[in-house]
């Protein structure tokens, strides 16, 4: 479902308003799959078209940019230039964004309940006033802006429920160096960039590049 260093009036071409109720009243549905994995394959897939296609938003750019002007040099940057374009869009996003689990916004925007995820693609999330996700929305907001800057990205999906160990139930995603190794980008739940979920409480993860 679709949903900066400032939130912006401008709205998307073709589209009702963002603040107006006409905008999230008709989100685009997909059936998800019965099979666990399968529907988490699912969700990577819409996941990265948002990416592709936040990325190439005029406004996304921008943001982007503006990130790095504000956040470069923050902690978990600035040993290079990959790395510090990485911890702006974690930075942006940890602080601008306020977490919401998505079942609580899909029952405050469309008053419905019961479905497996909601997203709000990067092109909206930027335009919003007051912009909020869960972590695969976040998640698709900083893959987003490092797309912008050409820098590869892998998401994570990870088994974190003692309750439900075979089951992915959160996502965060790895920014790919320059040298091949990979940074931790968990912007919903991390306590800084290059933080991850211990593996002592993860029983399932899977890398999707």
């Amino acid at each position: 479902m679709p949903w900066s260093v400032q939130p912006s009036s401008v709205d998307l071409a073709g589209t009702p308003p963002i603040s107006s109720q006409a905008f999230w009243s008709a989100p685009e549905r997909v059936v998800a799959s019965q099979d666990p994995d399968t529907a988490t394959a699912q969700t990577i897939q819409i996941m990265c078209q948002h990416v592709k296609r936040g990325a190439a938003d005029a406004l996304v750019q921008q943001t982007a940019r503006g990130a790095l002007g504000q956040f470069g040099g923050m902690p978990g940057g600035g040993q290079d230039v990959t790395r510090d374009i990485a911890a702006a869009a974690w930075w942006y996003c940890k602080l601008f964004v306020k977490f919401v689990h998505h079942d609580f916004i899909i029952h405050s925007r469309l008053g419905e309940t019961g479905h497996l995820q909601g997203l709000i693609s990067p092109e909206v999330l930027v335009r919003m006033d007051k912009p909020e996700g869960d972590c695969a929305i976040f998640s698709e907001c900083v893959a987003a802006f490092l797309s912008v800057f050409q820098i590869p990205y892998e998401f994570v999906t990870v088994a974190v429920n003692p309750n439900e160990p075979t089951i992915f139930s959160h996502v965060y995603l790895y920014a790919v160096l320059p040298d091949g190794s990979r940074l931790p980008l968990d912007a919903s739940h991390g306590q800084y960039p290059g933080w991850q979920v211990p593996s002592a409480h993860v029983s399932r993860r899977q890398v999707w590049d």
